[in-house]
C-alpha cells in the first residue's frame, strides 16, 4: 500500500447522505450517478465521506462531488483543512475497507477527529481508475 501525506484547504462535498450499513452504500451512489446523468454533469472526481458512526453502529456517509448545486434533496459536508495521510487502494472497491483498517493500525500516526473520505478519480481517457483513502492526521 502506497501512502503519502497531503495538506489541503477545506472544501465542501455536496450529494446524498446515507445512514445505515456499508452494504447499502451502493444505493446512494446509484442515486448520485442518476442525478449527474439526468443533469448532464460531467465529473472525474467523486467523494465518499465517512462522517460518523452513531450509537447504534450505523454509518453516516455522503456520496458526492465538489461542484454539485445545493437543493433540498441534497446534503453537504465540510472536509476540513489540514494534513491527511493518503493511501492508494489496491483491488478496487473491495480494497477500501482493508486500506482503512491498515491505516488505523499504524502506530506512527496521530489521527485527528474529522471526517475521512474516499476519493474516486476517473480521469478522461485514462485506462485505470484510482481510489484513494484520506484520513485526517495531526
Amino acid at each position: 500500500m502506497k501512502t503519502r501525506i497531503e495538506t489541503i484547504e477545506s472544501f465542501w462535498v455536496i450529494g446524498y447522505k446515507h445512514v445505515g450499513t456499508t452494504a447499502e452504500i451502493p444505493q446512494i451512489w446509484d442515486k448520485l450517478n442518476a442525478t449527474l446523468k439526468t443533469d448532464n454533469i460531467p465529473v472525474d472526481t467523486f467523494y465518499g465521506v465517512c462522517i460518523d458512526f452513531d450509537r447504534e453502529g450505523k454509518l453516516h456517509y455522503l456520496a458526492g462531488i465538489q461542484d454539485l448545486a445545493e437543493d433540498s434533496n441534497r446534503e453537504k459536508v465540510k472536509i476540513e483543512a489540514g494534513r491527511y495521510i493518503v493511501a492508494t487502494v489496491e483491488g478496487g472497491i473491495p480494497g477500501i475497507k482493508p486500506t482503512f483498517q491498515a491505516l488505523h493500525e499504524r502506530s506512527d500516526i496521530q489521527f485527528r477527529f474529522s471526517p475521512n473520505f474516499e476519493k474516486y478519480i476517473y480521469p478522461v481517457g485514462a485506462t485505470e481508475n484510482v481510489i484513494e483513502v484520506w484520513m485526517p492526521i495531526e
